[in-house]
Order: structure tokens, then sequence, then C-alpha cells
């Protein structure tokens, strides 16, 4: 007599996404994961301004001369945190301010040679930290994740 697996009759349980993107969050935020992204780059210990370099750069190839303003959108933070952020990349040589050509009150902030350079080798160990990860994974179970990772993505933009 073969026996075959009762069927799954309930329904996934919502309350499990927020468990699992907080999970996320929070195994992100680790140091140890941290110290993987940014060993010899100068940002060890200084997350938000890998969050900077990685929002001036996205909004860079986008086309944008990004404003404080702009970056603390793009990082979801408020103006007066970007604005120290940005003090500190400045001071570190990772980014330069300067007056915007049509609106002398808006500062735009670009990339220096010298973040350019940390912002490739983040993106660079970053990858290899993924592919590392993932090697178990097909190329149709990452494809897939993304796919719904971009969906949930416009799921949360369609209600903020």
């Amino acid at each position: 007599m073969t026996r075959t697996r009762p069927r799954r009759t309930s329904q996934p349980d919502p309350s499990r996404v927020e468990e699992l993107l907080v999970r996320l969050m929070i195994l992100r935020r680790q140091p140890a994961y941290r110290e993987l992204l940014t060993r010899g780059t100068g940002l060890a210990g200084r997350p938000a301004t890998m969050r900077l370099l990685r929002a001036v750069d996205a909004l860079t190839r986008a086309g944008d001369k990004p404003s404080l303003g702009d970056v603390a959108d793009r990082m979801g933070i408020e103006q007066s945190n970007a604005s120290r952020t940005v003090d500190y990349a400045v001071e570190r040589g990772f980014i330069a301010k300067a007056k915007a050509e049509d609106d002398a009150r808006r500062l735009e902030l670009t990339l220096t040679e010298e973040g350019t350079s940390v912002i490739v080798e983040l993106n660079a160990r970053r990858d290899r930290l993924h592919r590392d990860m993932f090697r178990t994974w097909s190329d149709a179970e990452v494809g897939t994740m993304i796919e719904l990772l971009e969906k949930l993505c416009r799921s949360y933009e369609s209600v903020v």
C-alpha cells in the first residue's frame, strides 16, 4: 500500500514575512557580516558610510547629481543623520560636496576617486559573498528569489 502525503490545506502565514525580514535585517547587521564586507576599506564600524557611498553611487549611475536630500531619501533616514554621515565621508575623502550650478542652495554629492575605489571593493566583496552563499542554489532558485524580492519591494512601495 502506497502512502501519500497529506495535502497542505493551511494558508501561508503572512506574519512569517515580517519575522523573516527582521531576521534577515539582523543577520545583515551582524558585526561578522559587516567585517566581511568592509575589511581593508577603511569603513570598519561605519555601516552608515557604506550605505551613503552605495546611495551616491546608485543615484549617480541613474543619471542624477544627488543632493543631501536625495541621499537621505535613498537611505531612508532623516537629513540631519545623512548630513553627519556625509560630513564624515567628506572628512575621509570618500565624497565631495559642491554647489549645484543651477541652484546655489543645493549641494551635490559625488564620489571621489577614493570613494569610487571603496565602492568597487565593497561591491566585489558583496558579490563574492553572495555567490558563496548561493553556491548550493540553482540559477532558477536565485532568479525566483530576485523576482519575489522585487515584487515584495513594489508591494511595499505601493503602500508607503
